[in-house]
């Protein structure tokens, strides 16, 4: 199937028509030359609750599309990694270099919400680096008394 320019318009219009009426997050676009297929787009919108340091974070619906918007985030030189936010639930990219795994943890804090658990020491020292770079709060880190993993933690030992 060859798709011209006002055909490939055409569909995105009814996907971008589609994704208001349902309030999907992602529409991924495929573009085709003769048969072949050349590549797709991930179109995203912003976050209502993720914000970053500069301002609201690009959302995307699943991993696959969050993937996608990596990729394309590799064309202009940048590498991104996907992670879904315990936050909103959706996807998120965050540049490569700032990635730590984490997860939410049994454990909970003084105002009762879930610890992250960061898989590794290397992790969460990372982590509290980045926060303490970009808020100016000195953290520290300690092991984990019920889980193999370290948390982030305000008191000083």
């Amino acid at each position: 199937m060859k798709l011209n320019q006002s055909e490939v318009h055409f569909h995105s219009e009814i996907l971008f028509e589609k994704r208001q009426q349902h309030r999907l997050v992602v529409v991924i676009l495929k573009i085709f030359q003769g048969n072949k297929f050349a590549k797709e787009i991930a179109m995203v919108t912003k976050s209502s609750t993720c914000k970053g340091k500069n301002g609201a974070l690009s959302t995307y619906s699943s991993e696959y599309e969050a993937e996608c918007g990596a990729d394309q985030a590799r064309v202009y030189g940048k590498i991104f990694s996907p992670y879904q936010c315990i936050k909103c639930g959706f996807w998120h990219l965050s540049p490569k270099e700032r990635q730590t795994p984490s997860r939410e943890c049994t454990c909970t804090d003084s105002r009762g919400r879930h610890k992250q658990l960061y898989e590794t020491k290397e992790a969460a020292e990372i982590r509290a680096q980045i926060i303490e770079n970009e808020r100016g709060e000195k953290l520290n880190i300690y092991e984990c008394p019920r889980q193999d993993g370290w948390h982030l933690t305000h008191k000083h030992f």
